[in-house]
C-alpha cells in the first residue's frame, strides 16, 4: 500500500513530535515510581486495604504528598505539549513549503489539522464534565478529607494504570525513530559505520542518504579517483551524485580496523583504515581515516569521512617474516604502527 504521506530529511516536526514523546514518556515514569513508591511505604506502615479508623492522614501531609508526585510530572507533561504545539506548527510550515508530500488532500488535511482537532475535542469534554454544577467549600473539604484517607489505594491504582500506559508507550516506539535523542555509544559507531560501508558497495543511494547527515555534514574527502577536496568536500548537496558516480566505477571500501576514540550524548569520533578499489585505476589500496558520528537527531548518521591512502613503511601494523637460505623461517614481531594525529579542521585525514 503505498503511504499516504513522504518527506525528505530530518524534519523539524519530526524532531519536535520526538521530544514530545520523550517528556510524556519522562512523565509518565515519574508518575510510576513515585506513585508507587508513596503506595508501597502506604502499603508498609498501615498493610492492605482499607486505613485504620485511628490513623488521621493530616492534611498538610496528604496534600505535601500529592504535590510531590503531581507537580514535577505535570510540569513535564507541560513541557511534552509545547513541543507538541512547536511540532504542529512545524509540520503546517513543512506542508506549505513542500517538504512533506501527500497522496491526497484528506490526507493533508488530517495530518496539518489532527492536533488541533484533538485538543479542540478534549477541552470540550471536559469542560461538560465539569461544568454541570459548582462544588460548595463543604464539598471540596469533604472530598479532601475522603482522599487523605484512601491516599495509598489510589495512588496504587494510578500507578497501575501509568505503569500499563508507560508499557504501552514505551513499547510502541521503534528502535532509532526520528527525534528522539539517545547517547552515542562504541556499538553505535561501529553499527553506522559499517552499514555505510554496506550502503556505499551496494550503491544504495537512499541508504546512504540517510546515514550521512543533511543537517550537521562536514566533509566527506579522499583523493584521486574520484578525488573530493577543498570546498567540494564540504558540499552535500552533491554527495549523493559523487556516491552514485563512484559506485558506476564499481569502488569498493572493506573495513579492516574500527577504533572509536571518544563518545558523548552528541557525538562520537573514530579512526578507521580500510581496503579501497575501483576500476578506474585503483587496486585494493589499504586506506586510514576518520570520521564522526551525530547522536542529536534521530537516526544516528555520519557527520565527517576523511581516507588518505596509507605511506609506505618498513614497520607494518602485523609482522614481518624473514627467510633464511637454508629453507628455515624466522619470524620476527616489528610491533605496531603508532598512529599520531590531531584533529585537524580541514577534510584531509592525518
Amino acid at each position: 500500500m503505498k503511504p499516504m504521506m513522504q518527506w525528505t530529511g530530518s524534519l523539524q516536526s519530526r524532531r519536535e513530535v520526538g521530544a514530545f514523546r520523550t517528556w510524556a514518556l519522562r512523565a509518565r515514569l515519574w508518575f510510576i515510581v513515585t506513585g508507587g513508591s508513596c503506595a508501597a511505604v502506604f502499603i508498609l506502615l498501615y498493610g492492605p486495604g482499607r486505613l485504620p479508623e485511628g490513623v488521621h492522614i493530616p492534611l498538610w501531609l496528604g496534600g505535601s504528598i500529592v504535590a510531590f508526585v503531581a507537580a514535577p510530572g505535570f510540569a513535564m507533561l507541560g513541557v511534552a505539549f509545547v513541543h507538541l504545539v512547536r511540532g504542529d506548527r512545524a509540520r503546517r510550515r513543512e506542508a506549505n513549503d513542500g517538504q512533506v508530500v501527500y497522496t491526497n488532500d484528506v490526507a493533508r488535511w488530517i495530518d496539518t489539522h489532527g492536533v488541533l482537532v484533538g485538543l479542540a475535542v478534549v477541552g470540550l469534554i471536559v469542560a461538560a464534565c465539569t461544568c454541570g454544577r459548582s462544588i460548595s467549600r463543604a464539598e471540596v473539604n469533604r472530598v479532601v478529607i475522603a482522599m487523605s484517607r484512601r491516599i495509598w489505594p489510589t495512588l496504587a491504582s494510578g500507578s497501575l494504570l501509568l505503569l500499563i500506559a508507560g508499557c504501552q508507550g514505551a513499547g510502541s516506539g521503534s528502535p532509532g525513530s526520528p527525534g528522539t535523542q539517545q547517547q552515542c555509544t562504541p556499538q553505535e559507531v561501529h553499527r553506522l559505520v559499517e552499514g555505510f560501508i554496506d550502503a556505499f558497495n551496494r550503491g544504495d543511494i537512499a541508504q546512504l542518504d540517510q546515514v550521512v547527515s543533511s543537517q550537521q555534514f562536514s566533509w566527506y574527502s579522499t583523493d584521486a579517483p574520484g578525488q573530493r577536496l577543498n570546498a567540494e568536500a564540504y558540499d552535500r548537496s552533491n554527495l549523493m551524485a559523487y556516491f552514485a558516480a563512484r559506485h558506476r566505477q564499481h569502488e569498493r571500501l572493506a573495513l579492516i580496523s574500527l577504533d572509536v576514540t571518544f563518545t558523548n550524548a552528541r557525538e562520537g569520533g573514530f579512526w578507521f583504515r580500510v581496503t579501497r578499489s575501483a576500476d578506474d585505476g585503483l587496486p585494493p589500496t589499504r586506506y586510514s581515516g576518520k570520521g564522526g558520528v551525530q547522536c542529536t537527531t534521530m537516526p544516528t548518521s555520519l557527520t565527517a569521512w576523511s581516507m588518505d591512502p596509507l605511506p609506505w613503511s618498513p614497520i607494518e601494523p602485523e609482522s614481518a617474516v624473514l627467510s633464511c637460505g637454508g629453507g628455515g623461517k624466522f619470524r620476527v614481531q616489528l610491533g605496531r604502527q603508532a598512529l599520531h594525529a590531531a584533529r585537524s579542521p580541514g577534510p584531509r585525514a592525518a
